[in-house]
């Protein structure tokens, strides 16, 4: 058993003040296996059960000749499917096969292997094969190949000696990116089968399993000559996973073969899948949420589904319905983006049983999105980080729930919640900076990074994390903010810091970074200026630098200069540092404001000017009618466009149609063939911004108490439903009794087909029907019969 899961289960034993912000989840049943072994368990356990699917590709992409005992069990196979379905003895087997062949080409035990891979069968052998050789894996962004900067600090810092391309593109941008690193690899391969495509010196990934010599037999986890043990196997590092930090370059966080399976058996314990659960893993596997999420299913026996090498919306749904999913593990961008599928409604999705969220803010919005758009009955909710994965889980009946939290500590997990820059608990309910313990805690990070990030005490390592968090009295756990300056859009890791420095070094443009909310994506960077003069800002220049240094997605969704805010500097310390946020309300209030002014709703269609100023405004650079969304926009700018085209035109568009139609002209085309079917006859806008007044509310009679009154009442039935006072309340229709149960318990106008006749002598028809005219426009409620 391992000393450190041994020190770990005794700290358990003192005993907690329930009254301070310290929580410890129950231990782990001992003893715990390392990586290697659990995997290796598991294979043997489970060997002609379903492992992994991959819908995006061919079932004979592996040129193996796989053992018949390994062959999938009858019940598992698909004799309609040309797509990839191994059962947990072929995966094990292909993984050996490919470990003889790194091993025979020079890869020894302890050397990390690096790769950029998409998700699909290569990323799955790649990481058993390097638990079974006992290096470090080392999964890294396969789009991130051109950034230079990065690609030399990952391979240098984490001293990788074999690298696996996903593509021959992606092979020659790390030759460019850092030549003499990536010459110096024992193993460079690449995922072609196409040798005319390979670049120099590069060899095909899949001609690597013929160096292997497999007699058929799963081999247990051993140690050979040439492999002798110098430690033992859980105290070795078996995962390097970077993530981005304050500072403007990845930090790698290491896990050993310990922490890597305490992490994934705490999941499996806190998610409680089994062996016929099947996960649809659209998550990027170079992040620890998609690897937890496509390992943590097969170490139970369960399967992974691969639906796409990248996430799209269209192939996960396909993928749930092809191979009747149980669970969807999702961050709120892509629960969105598949509840927009127009083919949403005729896919079966009857076999999901809970919907796994997180990574950024959850609302209750996105929780009544699972059952009214994918009819999944379960929802949970957790909180988590690179660093320690997972922390608190918590499930909720997406029909009745009417709060969220990342609820309770899990197993093995430690949590305590301290003032900034201290280590003392503070007392349950207050607000604090989350410090994270326990067995599945990474054992620091490379390079350096670690002084200012972890400690040690009485009770073993801790991480601060730099979130802000409360644990309630009966210990459930609520995210209040964050303390960092990270900004999380859809679930992905934004370093203002990088943006800034990009400006900086390439553009010589002084800015700073922070994140404002998104319905869509949770956070979207926008970026505050200091320029020198009143010159215009280049802004289609800015893009079009950041988008080749890093990525779309690290693109601000709004470029604003400190005179545009009213602000001469940005707000600092005494010391001088600038104080983000402080910053970030700042250009939040000017967001909504700006919102406020927002033009009214059209009534006439959408024209090329009004797309146009849409995307300008969503993406900070010009447009031209011909401009092609697919050069500027990812699936989460798509889903802001698709919103704001139905807030300020009134019509609706899918995703999938915006990029269907490519340039903006075609969209404008398309959505003026439809018109416009939500806009109110003139003459009948609201005129009144905001809530109703006390004035506006005839049965207050001008009292406040009655006023607070009506507002706690209407806030307590509406809140249920995902509505606010502030946002959603146009106006107070006062009723009798009777009304009440006509309008209200009867549905109102849905089964009542009531008519109201007015006699008057002292208008005529024409009068009559001003009136009413100017009554309606007056009262939202009855607009809204009319």
């Amino acid at each position: 058993m391992a000393e450190g899961i041994i020190a770990e289960t005794r700290c358990k034993k003192r005993q907690l003040d329930p009254q301070i912000s310290e929580v410890h989840g129950p231990p782990l049943p001992q003893p715990v296996p390392g990586l290697r072994t659990l995997l290796a368990q598991t294979a043997v356990q489970y060997s002609d059960k379903l492992a992994l699917v991959s819908v995006h590709q061919a079932d004979d992409i592996v040129p193996i000749d796989f053992p018949p005992k390994y062959r999938l069990r009858e019940e598992d196979t698909s004799p309609n499917s040309s797509y990839l379905r191994w059962s947990h003895g072929q995966l094990q087997y292909a993984a050996e096969l490919l470990a003889d062949g790194l091993r025979v080409r020079g890869v020894q035990r302890g050397q990390p292997i690096a790769t950029y891979l998409s998700n699909g069968v290569e990323w799955a052998i790649a990481f058993r094969a390097a638990t079974i050789l006992r290096c470090p894996f080392v999964p890294l962004n396969p789009r991130g190949g051109a950034n230079a900067t990065e690609v030399e600090h990952m391979l240098r810092t984490s001293a990788a000696k074999a690298i696996i391309a996903g593509d021959a593109s992606i092979a020659s941008k790390l030759d460019n990116a850092a030549p003499e690193l990536i010459a110096s690899m024992t193993v460079r391969a690449v995922c072609e089968k196409d040798a005319s495509v390979i670049p120099d010196f590069w060899s095909s990934f899949y001609n690597l399993f013929s160096a292997g010599d497999k007699a058929g037999i799963l081999t247990p986890p051993h140690d050979t000559p040439a492999d002798s043990p110098l430690e033992p196997e859980d105290k070795e590092v078996a995962l390097i996973v970077f993530t981005s930090g304050t500072t403007s370059l990845p930090k790698g966080g290491i896990h050993t073969h310990a922490s890597a399976a305490s992490s994934l058996l705490s999941q499996a314990i806190a998610l409680k899948p089994t062996s016929s659960h099947r996960t649809c893993c659209h998550m990027p596997t170079h992040h620890i949420g998609g690897i937890n999420i496509a390992m943590g299913f097969m170490i139970v026996g369960g399967c992974t589904v691969f639906p796409s090498a990248v996430f799209e919306p269209a192939a996960s749904l396909q993928a749930i319905s092809l191979e009747k999913c149980t669970n969807l593990p999702c961050v709120p961008a892509i629960l969105q983006a598949i509840a927009a599928q127009p083919k949403l409604a005729a896919t079966d999705a009857s076999s999901l049983r809970n919907v796994e969220i997180g990574a950024t803010t959850i609302l209750l919005e996105h929780l009544k999105l699972c059952w009214s758009a994918l009819k999944c009955p379960s929802m949970s909710n957790s909180h988590a980080a690179t660093e320690t994965v997972p922390v608190t889980t918590a499930f909720f009946d997406t029909r009745t729930a009417e709060s969220i939290s990342v609820g309770t500590i899990v197993d093995c997990c430690r949590l305590r919640i301290c003032p900034p820059d201290s280590r003392t608990p503070l007392p349950r309910g207050e607000a604090g900076e989350m410090h994270f313990g326990g067995p599945h805690l990474i054992q620091g990070y490379l390079g350096g990074f670690s002084a200012d990030s972890f400690y040690e005490d009485a009770e073993g390592i801790w991480f601060t994390s730099g979130d802000q968090g409360i644990i309630s009295e009966d210990g459930t756990v609520t995210i209040s903010g964050r303390y960092k300056d990270l900004i999380i859009r859809g679930g992905e890791n934004i370093a203002p810091a990088a943006i800034e420095a990009v400006l900086d070094a390439k553009l010589k443009i002084t800015a700073q970074v922070i994140g404002i909310k998104s319905e869509e994506a949770g956070e979207v960077p926008v970026a505050v200026i200091q320029q020198k003069d009143d010159s215009v800002l280049p802004t289609a220049d800015i893009r079009k630098v950041l988008v080749d240094a890093l990525g779309p997605a690290f693109v601000p969704e709004n470029f604003y200069t400190l005179q545009q805010l009213g602000l001469k500097d940005y707000p600092r310390t005494s010391s001088g540092k600038v104080r983000k946020v402080d910053l970030k309300d700042i250009v939040q209030q000017h967001e909504d404001a700006s919102q406020k002014r927002a033009a009214p709703l059209k009534s006439s269609g959408a024209y090329v000017d009004d797309l146009i100023e849409l995307w300008q405004k969503l993406i900070g650079v010009e447009v031209q009618p011909e401009s092609s969304v697919h050069d500027f926009a990812d699936s989460i700018t798509l889903m802001r466009f698709r919103n704001m085209v139905k807030r300020n035109l009134g019509l609706d568009i899918t995703t999938d149609e915006i990029l269907e139609a490519g340039t903006v002209q075609k969209q404008a085309e398309l959505l003026s063939s439809r018109g416009n079917s939500s806009a109110l006859p003139a003459g009948l806008e609201s005129t009144r911004e905001g809530p109703p007044g006390i004035d506006d509310i005839a049965i207050t009679l001008g009292e406040p108490e009655v006023m607070s009154q009506i507002k706690s009442q209407v806030t307590k039935a509406i809140a249920p439903l995902g509505f606010t006072w502030d946002e959603d309340v146009e106006d107070i229709l006062p009723s009798w009794d009777l009304g009440y149960e006509v309008f209200g318990n009867v549905a109102g106008t849905a089964k009542v087909n009531h008519r109201m006749a007015i006699s008057t002598k002292e208008a005529n028809v024409e009068e009559l029907h001003a009136a009413l005219r100017v009554a309606i426009q007056h009262h939202a409620m009855q607009r809204s019969l009319s």
